[in-house]
C-alpha cells in the first residue's frame, strides 16, 4: 500500500491572510505600475500615470475580490470581512493618505464590473479569459487617445498580467479555507 503524500498546510490569522492576499495584488500593481511607466505605447504624462496606477490597481483588486467570494464554501459573513479588510491594507499602503480618495475609484468601478463581468471568478481560464482582455482595453482606452490599434502591443502585455494575476488569485482563493477550531478567532488553512 502506498502512502499518500502529505499536503504542506500553513495556519494563518485573520491579518496574515488578508495581508498575503494584499501582498499578491500589490505584486501584480507593480507589474502593471512597470509596463505604464516604461511602456512606449501608450505613452503616458505623470497625470495619465496617476490615473493609469489607480484604474490598475481597482481591476486587480476587483479580480482578486471576485475570486475570492466565488467560493461559496465560505461563509459570506467571512468573505465580507476579509475583502473589505484586502482593501483597506492594500490602499493605505499603496496611497497612504490618499487612500480613501483612490479607492472611491475602485467603488465606483467595483459597482460597473460586477454588471458586466459574470466570468472573472470562473474555473475555467478561457472563459474568464475574453473580460480579462477586456478590462486590459479598457485600462489602455482610459489613459490613451491613440486608437486602439497602436496600443496593441500594451494591450497583451496587460491582457498577460491580468491572466497571470486571476491564475495566482485563483489558486490562492482554491487552496484556503478557514479553520473552524480557531476558538472564536477567524484563521485560515492555506494548502500547497
Amino acid at each position: 500500500m502506498a502512502l499518500k503524500e502529505m499536503q504542506p498546510r500553513l495556519q494563518l490569522s485573520f491579518e496574515e491572510f488578508t495581508d498575503t492576499w494584499g501582498t499578491l495584488i500589490e505584486e501584480y500593481c507593480q507589474r502593471g505600475i512597470h509596463l505604464g511607466a516604461e511602456s512606449n505605447q501608450p505613452s503616458l504624462s505623470d497625470e495619465e500615470l496617476v490615473h493609469f496606477n489607480a484604474e490598475l490597481t481597482a481591476i486587480l483588486l476587483f479580480i482578486a475580490v471576485e475570486i475570492w467570494n466565488s467560493r461559496k464554501r465560505i461563509s459570506s459573513e467571512i468573505r465580507q470581512k476579509s475583502t473589505e479588510s484586502i482593501a483597506e491594507k492594500l490602499y493605505r499602503r499603496l496611497y497612504g493618505q490618499a487612500a480613501a480618495e483612490v479607492r472611491q475609484v475602485y467603488e465606483a468601478r467595483r459597482e460597473l464590473f460586477s454588471q458586466i463581468c459574470h466570468n472573472v471568478s470562473n474555473a475555467n481560464p478561457q472563459k474568464r479569459q475574453t473580460e480579462l482582455i477586456g478590462f486590459a482595453r479598457y485600462l489602455t482606452a482610459q489613459v490613451s487617445d491613440c486608437p486602439e490599434q497602436e496600443n496593441l502591443p500594451f494591450i497583451q502585455q496587460l491582457s498577460i498580467l491580468f491572466m497571470e494575476a486571476a491564475a495566482t488569485f485563483f489558486r490562492l482563493a482554491e487552496n484556503s479555507y478557514p479553520d473552524l477550531q480557531g476558538f472564536g478567532k477567524t484563521k485560515f488553512i492555506v494548502q500547497k
